[in-house]
């Protein structure tokens, strides 16, 4: 995530809760599984 951003969701949320992942937009394609857990692990889903 780059940091024009992180300053455009500081600007435009209160507080926002940003998790940051080391991730390309083409993983979140090719790999459902990981991205679920990542998602699901975020929000406290077990």
């Amino acid at each position: 995530m780059g940091e024009k951003y992180l300053e455009r969701y500081h600007k435009y949320f209160a507080d926002p809760d940003i998790c940051e992942y080391d991730l390309q937009h083409e993983e979140l394609l090719l790999d459902a599984d990981r991205w679920t857990k990542e998602v699901c692990r975020v929000c406290q889903i077990h």
